[in-house]
């Protein structure tokens, strides 16, 4: 049931695609959003079960969960200009293990062995996280001005929106190799040509990565230019080929954060940004000087199927600082460096085809009366395939060496080697109903020896196993959005 205009018969409240509520000139639009995904997630393999709780093992338990509660409002207004914002909220265990302190002491008494205060164990965080928050104006479709918080763009698997990945999160390769800060704040131009021959996106960011405040004042640089070159013919005229590129520079004396640590999907971190030197003290490995990746993508949907890969090329430079002393002592100056990659092909196996949001493309919301609205139903088949095949020199470009140190003579091991293969089935019951199930293993060659710095949790845990290169995943979840 829809609130009419009179004059023209077009509804000024109900729901199109989205819950809308508009003036009768449509002038303004408001549209309320939300999205809620309940997980399930299991792992196996060796380790898995042989961590204690008391040393941090809570989290690899089979385990029900909230992933995500995502409220927000999005519109339009005076023709030309849209807008977004969004909010996760997200309960969260907290001191799983029991060891986390409030405080060494009471105030005004000096710290000892028995003063220590601790936070309560397994008790909970509610944190509230801002997510897209941006305004858009559009002066033709081939230029926009977008200002705010939004995915950076970079690659296709990043660039499409949250409900729609292949699989239930962005690969390993995406999240934390090529595009580590998911969302950035800054100015975004971009634009189409030709019905969408020809797209770029050209944007220029902080760089500190999502909901972090600039640290320095040397912004990024992103691209990401995209052409369909086969729109003519009909078979393949959803064809596209594109290229990304970012760089970057981090002022030594101002960034004191940590490298994106690699974590599999449901979490498990196979290579740390933080590791114990010769003297037993926390070694933190933080981004300093240049920042660049480049590389390429493909998207071929043809008929029920669609296949797409993307690789990049990543040269980070970095810096080693002890803990608490990240902003005043540098160690040495490394590099970290490699290549990511994703591809998946999906089949539609029945029902309707491409349902959810375009693959690769995140556009300003339009409330179009004149064209029904989809509900499509349907079932996609995944097959993921995803890797790092990168390295870690601690000292590559100076300082003073530390056995433990990657590259070092006590610790000669540079590589960084994870692939994860991976599949799911999704059914689609409209796109604001989706209900999936994943698996995915992960594959560390030569992990829990010197040849792999990347690790399975059957290096860490229990009985350390050096034949122990794989970790298994099993995800379901219910997801509504609108």
């Amino acid at each position: 049931m829809a609130l009419r205009d009179g004059g023209t018969g077009e509804p000024v409240a109900g729901w199109h695609g989205m819950f809308f509520l508009r003036d009768p000139d449509g002038n303004f639009r408001l549209s309320p959003s939300g999205d809620m995904q309940l997980d399930f997630h299991s792992y196996l393999g060796p380790g898995v079960s042989s961590e204690s709780t008391a040393r941090g093992g809570a989290g690899m338990a089979p385990r029900f969960f909230v992933r995500r509660l995502r409220v927000g409002m999005h519109g339009e207004f005076l023709k030309r200009w849209s807008f977004a914002a969004n909010f996760d909220i997200s309960p969260n265990l907290a001191n799983g293990s029991g060891t986390d302190e409030a405080s060494a002491a009471p105030a005004g008494v000096d710290p000892t062995s028995d003063t220590a205060r601790y936070r309560p164990v397994q008790g909970l965080d509610a944190g509230i996280g801002l997510r897209d928050a941006w305004v858009n104006y559009s002066l033709c479709p081939c230029l926009n001005f977008q200002l705010g918080q939004f995915r950076v763009p970079f690659g296709m698997e990043n660039r499409t929106g949250d409900t729609a990945t292949p699989l239930l999160e962005r690969s390993i390769s995406t999240r934390t190799f090529t595009v580590p800060g998911q969302r950035e704040a800054g100015i975004m131009l971009w634009g189409d040509f030709g019905d969408d021959i020809f797209t770029y996106e050209l944007a220029v960011v902080g760089g500190d990565g999502q909901n972090r405040a600039t640290v320095d004042v040397a912004p990024d640089f992103v691209g990401r230019l995209l052409v369909a070159p086969f729109k003519s013919f009909k078979l393949v005229k959803d064809v596209r080929i594109g290229v990304s590129a970012r760089h970057g520079q981090r002022d030594p004396e101002a960034v004191g954060y940590d490298v994106v640590p690699m974590s599999t999907n449901q979490g498990f971190v196979m290579w740390s940004s933080t590791y114990k030197n010769a003297d037993g003290k926390v070694t933190h490995i933080i981004p300093s000087g240049a920042q660049n990746i480049i590389g390429g993508e493909v998207y071929l949907p043809i008929g029920p199927v669609d296949l797409a890969a993307e690789a990049y090329y990543a040269a980070y430079h970095t810096r080693e600082g002890l803990d608490g002393f990240q902003l005043t002592n540098t160690e040495r100056l490394g590099t970290l460096s490699g290549v990511g990659m994703t591809s998946w092909l999906t089949w539609w196996a029945f029902g309707d085809q491409r349902i959810g949001t375009t693959i690769g493309r995140q556009k300003p919301a339009k409330l179009n009366l004149k064209k029904k609205a989809d509900l499509k139903r349907g079932l996609e088949v995944t097959a993921l395939f995803s890797a790092i095949i990168a390295g870690y020199d601690g000292n590559s470009r100076g300082g003073a060496d530390d056995e433990k140190t990657p590259a070092s003579s006590g610790n000669p091991a540079t590589d960084i080697d994870i692939f994860q293969f991976g599949a799911g089935l999704n059914y689609w019951h409209t796109n604001s109903v989706r209900l999936s199930f994943n698996y995915s293993t992960y594959f560390t060659p030569g992990s829990g020896s010197a040849e792999n710095l990347a690790v399975v949790p059957g290096n860490v845990y229990g009985d350390k196993d050096p034949e122990a290169h794989l970790l298994h995943e099993i995800g379901t979840r219910a997801q509504l959005a609108y």
